[in-house]
């Protein structure tokens, strides 16, 4: 699962979910050598009570809110069934959890207050950025540097306390899973928690941003052949691509590769138009569908014929 977050985290899960990301980018992957495919970063949890019936899971779990699904999860693999414990197959995993009720203080900000809990292996995971630990305990090693980063970039989280004993770490849950977890052999396993607390505007992240989009002026060079190469493509930016090759005829439009859809239809673009380096200062253009038009025999658009326009192009 690797690094789960919402597509627009909204008010107090902006700030979970930037810290939550800035902690997998500069710590969990770059120090603890983490990746995709072994460490499970959640956000926000849910502690959600449970009966799954004869042998099933009981008590209080967390949950995550899986993107992909639209519904609460609780883990993958072993710990699927009974929450979001230890899995032994990856080297950890970590999410946050919210101690209701939020307070709303006299500046009008309000102020909550979060668990953050990790489970690690501690010989799948490098503290500090230590790879051969010769025997040191690295617990205390891999506390401090979600404490240290916290302190420095911790996006408006304050440290209130750090939890290391298991029994207590998991004070708000209970069930099977939970118990398996207390009575199992713990070395190299650890978990820890983050008390924290955060003080935030409510009115802030309260709606889906618009992205707004940047002119930028391009000129492309569009070629007319006879057999057009639709592998030479030129890229206008978000990842797209239009065809720079097209085919004789009277009429040229430059289109989206991803869509055969126009290119132009609706952009601004620049007058003179060139075609074989010649100006044409009054072109017969649609500015609706983005075609301009040429009449010739056998065509207006032949093959080495080669076409030079300014565009302005939003990003």
């Amino acid at each position: 699962m690797a690094n789960v977050t919402l597509p627009y985290p909204y008010e107090i899960d902006w700030w979970v979910q930037t810290l939550q990301t800035r902690v997998w980018e500069q710590v969990i992957k770059r120090v603890w050598g983490c990746n995709d495919s072994n460490y499970n970063s959640y956000g926000r949890a849910y502690r959600n009570r449970v009966n799954r019936g004869e042998g099933g899971s009981k008590g209080y779990i967390p949950e995550f809110y899986n993107p992909n699904t639209g519904q609460y999860d609780a883990g993958f693999g072993k710990n699927s069934q009974g929450g979001m414990f230890f899995d032994d197959r990856i080297a950890g995993l970590s999410y946050f959890g919210l101690v209701d009720p939020i307070k709303r203080m006299e500046t009008g900000y309000h102020m909550a207050k979060f668990q953050w809990l990790f489970f690690v292996n501690l010989s799948k995971i490098t503290p500090a950025g230590i790879s051969s630990a010769n025997n040191q305990r690295l617990d205390e090693v891999c506390v401090n540097d979600i404490r240290n980063f916290l302190q420095w970039n911790g996006c408006g989280f304050t440290v209130t306390g750090i939890v290391k004993d298991v029994d207590t770490v998991l004070e708000r849950y209970s069930g099977q899973s939970k118990l398996e977890s207390l009575s199992d052999d713990m070395h190299p396993r650890f978990c820890f928690r983050i008390d924290m607390e955060l003080i935030y505007d409510p009115n802030q992240h309260t709606a889906q941003p618009i992205k707004q989009l940047l002119p930028m002026q391009i000129s492309p060079v569009f070629y007319i052949k006879t057999v057009p190469n639709l592998a030479n493509v030129i890229s206008v930016g978000n990842g797209r691509y239009i065809y720079a090759e097209y085919g004789e005829g009277n009429t040229f439009t430059p289109l989206y590769t991803d869509t055969n859809l126009s290119f132009l239809a609706g952009k601004n673009v620049t007058v003179p138009f060139f075609k074989n380096d010649a100006p044409i200062t009054l072109p017969n253009y649609n500015v609706g569908t983005g075609t301009w038009t040429v009449a010739g025999t056998p065509f207006g658009f032949n093959d080495g014929d080669y076409i030079t326009m300014e565009i302005t192009n939003y990003v």
